[in-house]
């Protein structure tokens, strides 16, 4: 039986569940291809609620863990000053304007225009 290896398309989801090591450990960790072909990491926790087993998770970038280049965050002792990791991505630029856009024109400023 000849089986072709699984190739995540865009819009697929997959989950894998975990070996909790606390409370706070999700149940599941997994990926999602975006409609865009964005790889997301996604943490799921399971509740048992009076209505049934919810689900709730968490969506972050994805950080490829078998990358020995990937950016590692780690707690850092308590008092001590917080320096990032050097190779941490830099911020996307906002997608609507910034911070430095020229402001509208007063009504005295303008060409008496009601637009």
């Amino acid at each position: 039986m000849n089986q072709t290896p699984y190739v995540p398309k865009p819009g697929d989801v997959s989950l894998f569940e975990t070996n909790r090591t606390s409370d706070k450990s999700p149940d599941f960790n997994g990926y999602a291809i975006l409609p865009d072909g964005t790889k997301m990491n996604i943490a799921v926790w399971a509740k048992q609620t009076t209505r049934g087993t919810m689900y709730s998770g968490k969506i972050s970038s994805w950080v490829d863990r078998s990358d020995p280049n990937a950016p590692v965050y780690q707690a850092h002792p308590v008092g001590t000053a917080y320096t990032p990791p050097a190779n941490i991505p830099q911020p996307r630029p906002p997608l609507f304007g910034t911070k430095n856009e020229p402001t509208l024109q007063s009504e005295s400023e303008s060409d008496g225009l009601p637009f």
